[in-house]
């Protein structure tokens, strides 16, 4: 615990002890004259906090797994709080939700049931004031998924250990960003920077019990790196550097001065399905399905992150236009009885509902626009 204490930053605590791997309670802070310790047992702990403000009471509470000890120890919270006439928080691991939305897989619980976090709520008429970072405590069997590393990093960067990179001059630096169990890092190439990312995930796997794959990970630098500090940066960091046609969730990591030719690979995978399926004799309503379910699918994902060029983008509807009008042939002149325009309207204006592979990869991009902005 002392460890963990110092790596966060912090100078006191107030700890219950666990018993084996049950139970144990720790609250930690910097600044010790403005905290004063209320009452603690093994629950919860409860602290009195000054500031320029006013005093107000934080309690951490954990409810006990066994069903004969959680009418007490709710009825202990409540007592406490029912004592204060100062504002309070509390928060914790209630094991309770208020919302079925906040579950995520199990079986729904019955309205008629107890839930003693309702209850304390309603009592006392308190407000959720929410959280932010990870919803779950547990995420696919892993404590805290990839969240903590985020906050690890985040720490020394506050702490001016790590350098970010910035889009411009007054951006704020980006260190990292996540997506799934994955995460990619950025960073200034010093020796520095990288000896810092080391330690951050081997703090991280040192608290989690995870462990980096090496094997599937890579470092990319900048053309003006200098070839000694990229062979320096890579024996800190003991990971390959990535190829520059590296693909990362089925998308270019890194794109040329030809960007026709980073996304080619979007039309060979559509061909490639085309060519398969000329050998089946298809209906129309055969062909709408496979057009719209999947050969309309399967840029998805890079259109949604890069601006795929015209030709390419033109290159995808030709395909699906000649299978739509001409399925059993790839070459040769065919006979459109309408245009495309009309095909790829709304079926409640009379078309088939197909996608315009330019107008479809600005929707995208415009959705990605209006979450950052």
């Amino acid at each position: 615990m002392e460890f963990v204490m110092n790596s966060l930053g912090f100078r006191f605590r107030q700890v219950i002890e666990a018993k084996g791997f049950a139970g144990g309670l720790c609250m930690m802070w910097r600044d010790n004259d403005i905290v004063e310790v209320l009452e603690y047992n093994k629950n919860l702990i409860a602290v009195q906090v000054s500031d320029k403000l006013c005093k107000w009471v934080l309690v951490g509470f954990y409810r006990p797994t066994y069903p004969a000890k959680k009418a007490k120890a709710w009825g202990n919270l409540s007592a406490l709080l029912e004592s204060f006439t100062c504002p309070w928080i509390c928060m914790g691991d209630f094991n309770y939700t208020l919302y079925q939305d906040e579950r995520a897989g199990g079986s729904k619980c019955s309205s008629s049931a107890v839930n003693h976090l309702k209850d304390l709520m309603f009592e006392f008429e308190a407000i959720d004031l929410g959280s932010s970072g990870n919803n779950f405590t547990w995420a696919k069997g892993k404590w805290g998924s990839v969240e903590t590393l985020s906050r690890i990093i985040d720490h020394q960067l506050a702490i001016k250990n790590l350098d970010g990179v910035k889009a411009s001059i007054n951006a704020p630096a980006i260190t990292h960003v996540m997506y799934a169990d994955d995460i990619v890092l950025f960073s200034k190439a010093t020796k520095r920077n990288a000896t810092t990312i080391v330690k951050c995930i081997e703090k991280y796997c040192k608290w989690s019990g995870q462990s980096l794959n090496k094997a599937k990970s890579g470092v990319f630098f900048s053309k003006h790196t200098l070839l000694q500090s990229q062979r320096s940066i890579k024996h800190i960091l003991k990971i390959k550097k990535l190829k520059h046609d590296a693909v990362y969730l089925g998308a270019p990591f890194c794109l040329s001065k030809s960007p026709s030719k980073d996304f080619k690979f979007l039309v060979d995978k559509l061909e490639s399905k085309l060519t398969s399926w000329r050998s089946k004799t298809l209906s129309r309503a055969g062909r709408t399905t496979l057009i719209k379910s999947v050969a309309q699918a399967i840029p998805n994902y890079p259109m949604s992150s890069f601006k795929i060029p015209s030709g390419v983008c033109d290159k995808l509807d030709t395909l699906s236009r000649r299978f739509w009008w001409k399925p059993k042939s790839q070459n040769g002149h065919f006979l459109a009885l309408t245009a495309w325009d009309n095909i790829c309207k709304p079926t409640c204006k009379g078309g088939l509902g197909f996608r315009k592979a330019k107008e479809f990869n600005d929707a995208l991009l415009a959705k990605l626009a209006w979450m950052i902005g």
